[in-house]
């Protein structure tokens, strides 16, 4: 059974003082449901190396929630979240670990490679068709859910774009040389998760290490 990390959003308890790690349990199902160990991922850790080589992980999923600190007008953000994110990201690029990027977890690898983000209307609690581009693994378009009010508008010249929404904002993408993607939508918040999602997570992880 492989070993799936998930990283996970930052909320504070006022009433405790307390800064929680949070995890939706949808996760939970989605992974089991694909045959897939989940692994919670804590935010607060410095030596990042011994604590990813102690969990023996075979991929990682980096979640939704926390806007990123560095976007102008961002909300809820969690600075130690964006350090352990960007850190599990150099740590996974040198061991070749597959990684997926949900929503947020997808702006946190386009921000990493250098890519633009900007404020976007429209796209919060709602849902709409995506426009695949020519390389896209899926056959057809198909709908999505969409819950950002950031979007990806460019990336690097080491990334590709394989879908967009109606507005040209980026919906998808992965990297030309490692194991990483992500998407903009949420598979784990469908009430019935969809076959382009679970086909696509199953190949993402399926990656020779």
């Amino acid at each position: 059974m492989k070993r799936i990390g998930l990283t996970q959003r930052v909320e504070l308890a006022a009433d405790y003082n307390e800064r929680r790690d949070c995890l939706d349990q949808r996760w939970s199902v989605l992974m089991t449901h694909l045959g897939y160990l989940p692994i919670p991922l804590v935010n607060a850790i410095n030596d990042i190396d011994v604590y990813l080589s102690a969990m023996h992980l075979d991929g990682v999923i980096l979640t939704g929630g926390n806007d990123l600190a560095e976007l102008p007008g961002s909300m809820n953000i969690a600075p130690e979240r964006d350090y352990f994110e960007h850190a599990l990201l150099n740590v996974c690029i040198s061991q070749n670990l597959p990684v997926l990027g949900v929503c947020r977890g997808m702006q946190m690898i386009a921000s990493f490679f250098g890519g633009v983000i900007n404020r976007v209307e429209g796209h919060s609690r709602t849902r709409h068709t995506v426009v695949l581009e020519p390389n896209a693994p899926w056959r057809q378009p198909f709908e999505v859910n969409s819950f950002h009010n950031f979007a990806v508008v460019d990336i690097h010249d080491s990334m590709e774009v394989l879908a967009r929404a109606h507005d040209g904002t980026i919906e998808a993408l992965h990297h030309r040389f490692y194991p990483i993607a992500g998407i903009m939508w949420h598979p784990e918040r469908e009430s019935q998760f969809a076959e382009q999602d679970l086909m696509f997570l199953l190949q993402q992880f399926e990656v020779q290490q």
